[in-house]
């Protein structure tokens, strides 16, 4: 089964922008019971850090495409992108 990490971060330190800050918590925990609705077979896993900073929240199928920005608002619209990508591969 494929993985989609969700960096998780919250860097503090020196004001610097995080996921983690931007509510990746959230999204995760929404997109969680999205996928399980819409049976998408993939596996979320928190993670420390994507390298995408100034553009999160980031999330990175594993090996494949990153997905930037967006909100918990926004968890219906990952999960449309979440499948379009899984039928690729």
């Amino acid at each position: 089964m494929k993985k989609l990490y969700i960096c998780t971060n919250k860097a503090v330190a020196l004001g610097r922008p995080s996921c983690g800050l931007r509510g990746s918590e959230k999204i995760m925990a929404a997109l969680q019971e999205e996928v399980t609705q819409r049976s998408i077979a993939i596996e979320l896993e928190a993670i420390t850090c994507l390298g995408q900073c100034n553009e999160g929240p980031s999330m990175r199928i594993a090996g494949g495409n990153f997905y930037l920005g967006g909100d918990a608002d926004k968890v219906s619209e990952i999960a449309d992108w979440l499948e379009r990508e899984l039928k690729q591969t």
